[in-house]
């Protein structure tokens, strides 16, 4: 059985029915084989579905024992599904920038998997267009961050930063308004206004958002709190709040626009 420590260095396999159903379905990895153990429960839904398109993709499926399959494959609670995959397709930075009013995220100094994963499963539920990677990431630990993240590092798209210069030119070019989640000099986010399109940068507790960054960001933010409390909170747990508040104000924006635009409609102005 593999260690902890193997597992999270382990890009070539994904474990669960829905981290292998969210690969065979999306584009942003070559599955190569998927392996079943006996025990799997075939009549799953989403375990059907991949055996379903492994069938129709022409994938090949290894039956193996529950013995044989736990002690390659460690994770826990994978329901004895298993697949091997390639290496995650990325973009270039450049192509991703130029998505037109785009919402990206870049997450800095993450210490976990886990974490990694449950930020990027909230940014692209709330609406994140692409994440902005690192030279090293959690990306690189396949078999955690894609079941951390309910399938979500698989659906968004992705490139890697690797000269922070380049990346605060591209956003300059592109209009894009960087913004960093930290404490000093920080406004607090129930009174900023987000907008399209923006880089959102959050850094994890300890090494967090390097000082390049917080120096070129258009806007500091921070989370206020109910009560004095003298902590960060974890990375994950901001990233749902500055998720959730980027994507209120967005919603609220369109429905003033939208019942701006049917009043206009329904009281046209008269003639003088």
């Amino acid at each position: 059985m593999k260690t902890p420590e193997e597992k999270y260095a382990d890009s070539s396999f994904v474990e669960g029915a829905l981290s292998v159903l969210t690969v065979l379905k999306g584009s942003s990895r070559e599955v190569y084989e998927v392996v079943v153990s006996d025990s799997c429960d075939r009549e799953n839904k989403n375990a059907a579905q991949v055996l379903s398109l492994c069938a129709e993709k022409g994938i090949a499926v290894t039956e193996k024992s529950a013995e044989d399959f736990s002690r390659e494959f460690s994770g826990a609670n994978n329901g004895g599904i298993a697949a091997r995959v390639g290496e995650r397709k990325l973009v270039s930075l450049s192509e991703l920038l130029s998505k037109k009013d785009g919402f990206f995220f870049m997450l800095c100094g993450l210490e976990d998997p886990y974490n990694f994963g449950d930020c990027v499963r909230s940014l692209y539920a709330f609406g994140a267009d692409g994440m902005i990677l690192s030279p090293r990431s959690w990306m690189s630990a396949a078999s955690v961050t894609v079941r951390a993240s309910a399938g979500a590092t698989e659906l968004i798209d992705c490139a890697v930063c690797d000269d922070e210069n380049e990346l605060f030119r591209l956003c300059r070019e592109n209009g894009i308004k960087i913004v960093c989640a930290d404490e000093k000099d920080a406004e607090p986010l129930h009174r900023t206004k987000l907008s399209r399109p923006m880089l959102l940068v959050i850094g994890g507790e300890r090494r967090g958002i390097s000082h390049a960054l917080l120096e070129n960001a258009d806007k500091k933010i921070r989370i206020g709190y109910g009560r004095n409390f003298n902590r960060s909170l974890s990375a994950s747990a901001a990233a749902s709040v500055f998720g959730f508040e980027f994507n209120r104000q967005e919603r609220a924006n369109k429905f003033r626009s939208s019942h701006s635009s049917d009043t206009s409609k329904n009281h046209p102005r008269r003639n003088k």
